[in-house]
């Protein structure tokens, strides 16, 4: 027994003693990136030019040998890479072991030790990296965000600088930029270039920025279209890739692809963009039809429909055709019509369609007027408190009598338009009502064919052919309001409420590095993934 003892105590002591220079390797990469230096510019060919300058500073005791660099997307060509450190070029640039999609670049003969600072130049060409902006289609959309490290492996803040270079031939009034207002704005050669400086960055976090110019200086066939679809399997395909290994069973990818396309297609239907105080004030009441609606995130074309009902209600909004949808303007406008209200006529065009980048744009304004007034309430009893205000309308339809059972639900519409059975209780409500009388605006507006309304100033019609021909105009008119209803919702969720991007990095003993995955919710995402040196 003492024998058996004493041999374990051995083999213990002996692994012990083997395990300490592989931790001493595996935490001895440190090092600072006090300065990163990038510029970004969109080719005609629809391709962008990336130039990296970083300057790294090395804190440990091994030399820093290998720096790899994390790329938007897979489909580059090692071929327009050229590399250089302190002046020097380096001969050798090579997929990355360990950043997916990115490239190594071997400092062989240059490496860095402790204490020394150095300078590493990439300059590449990715291809598809000018997209439609999906706010405006006569303007495209480029997005990039810089490389980032292991935070196991840097210190210290670093001096981000990106500059963003627009063609030669776009003019100063053509340029536009995304999320955060460029530090600088100026006409540098032949073009205008913006230039975003962040002193005190994370080498360890991304920063994306992006600019968008008239889409006719790109030649045809340039500019990529968005896929949402798409970039939600290039983001689990670079997680899983990073994180699995390389042979993965056929039915747990599919299976892993499924539910990622599932949770995103339902995501984007959520369109308010998260609570981030506490709720401790009850319901928001006060709020009209159309912003309970979007407390309640209903579809935007059902919001609409609301909105669209509520002009006409008001007279501000003649409908010429129900089928195509023609509107025409009511003149003079109305006053006392809110913000959104004014928004909607404002889309309407002269041949009586409507705009949808307006009506985008109206949409995006209304969630933003919304979530500020709920801000201190709670939701859930918002929205509790708006079904009940719905139910209550239904009731007090339902218990009208005849003659006057039409003017209570025309005042009533937009709340019942709540209802997800709307319809099926509007057929139901009238079905047994011999005639009803509805408000002259109803007969003259809403109904697609003109009714007299007489010298009582009432419609008076059939309870059953008016359910009929109603509901059948509210459907009509939320399916044709908008050309595609999850395209625009879409649009509107990448805005107000844009999935967050998800990363994920793997080291190794030898690497300061690690993968990463780009989830780009934007049409014209062009995410830089994690990259690090060795």
């Amino acid at each position: 027994m003492v024998k058996q003892t004493s041999r374990l105590m051995a083999i213990l002591v002996l692994l012990i003693v083997c395990a300490l220079p592989l931790t001493a390797t595996a935490t001895t990469y440190l090092f600072e990136v006090p300065s990163m230096i990038i510029d970004v510019q969109p080719q005609t060919d629809g391709s962008t030019r990336i130039e990296y300058a970083i300057t790294f500073k090395n804190l440990s005791g091994d030399a820093l040998d290998i720096v790899d660099i994390g790329l938007p997307h897979g489909n580059y060509k090692l071929s327009t890479f050229s590399a250089s450190f302190n002046g020097t070029t380096l001969p050798t640039i090579r997929d990355s072991q360990y950043v997916k999609p990115g490239v190594e670049i071997p400092l062989t003969g240059h490496e860095l030790r402790q204490n020394r600072s150095g300078v590493l130049r990439v300059t590449f060409t990715m291809p598809k990296m000018v997209y439609y902006d999906d706010q405006d289609d006569l303007y495209t959309s480029v997005e990039f965000g810089n490389t980032f490290f292991g935070g196991d492996f840097v210190r210290g803040a670093m001096n981000l600088t990106m500059r963003y270079h627009f063609p030669a031939s776009v003019t100063k009034d053509e340029t536009r930029w995304h999320r955060e207002e460029p530090t600088t704005m100026k006409r540098v050669g032949d073009h205008y270039v913006f230039t975003w400086v962040h002193p005190g960055a994370s080498p360890s976090t991304m920063v994306k920025h992006g600019i968008g110019f008239p889409a006719k200086y790109m030649a045809e066939g340039a500019i990529t279209k968005p896929s949402y679809i798409l970039n939600c399997i290039v983001a689990c395909f670079g997680m899983l890739a990073s994180l699995l290994p390389l042979v993965v069973p056929l039915g747990i990818l599919a299976l892993f692809i499924y539910i990622r396309f599932f949770v995103y297609r339902r995501r984007m239907k959520r369109y308010l963009p998260p609570t981030l105080g506490i709720e401790g004030a009850g319901a928001k009441r006060g709020l009209t039809a159309p912003e309970a609606a979007v407390v309640l995130e209903l579809e935007p074309n059902r919001v609409l429909t609301m909105i669209l009902f509520g002009l006409v209600k008001k007279e501000a909004v003649r409908i010429v055709s129900p089928k195509p949808l023609k509107l025409q303007k009511v003149e003079p406008t109305p006053k006392e019509l809110l913000a959104y209200e004014l928004q909607f006529i404002e889309a309407i065009k002269r041949d009586g369609t409507v705009r949808e980048t307006e009506l985008r744009k109206m949409f995006i304004a209304l969630i933003k007027r919304v979530n500020k007034k709920l801000q201190g309430f709670s939701r859930k009893e918002t929205r509790a408190y708006y079904k009940n205000v719905m139910n209550t309308a239904w009731t007090a339809v339902q218990d009208a009598a005849t003659p006057d059972l039409g003017v209570a639900f025309a005042e009533r519409a937009e709340w019942l338009m709540i209802d997800d059975e709307f319809g099926e209780k509007t057929a139901r409500t009238f079905q047994n009502r011999d005639i009803i009388a509805m408000p002259r605006w109803y007969g003259t507006h809403w109904h697609g064919t003109t009714i007299d309304a007489g010298s009582s100033g009432h419609v008076s019609l059939p309870g059953a052919d008016f359910a009929n021909t109603f509901t059948n105009a509210v459907s009509n008119f939320s399916n044709t309001v908008v050309d595609s209803v999850s395209a625009f919702t879409n649009s509107i969720t990448s805005v107000t409420n844009p999935p967050p991007v998800s990363t994920s990095s793997s080291g190794s003993s030898r690497s300061s590095g690690g993968g990463c995955a780009c989830a780009c919710a934007c049409a014209g995402c062009a995410c830089a993934c994690a990259g690090g040196g060795r």
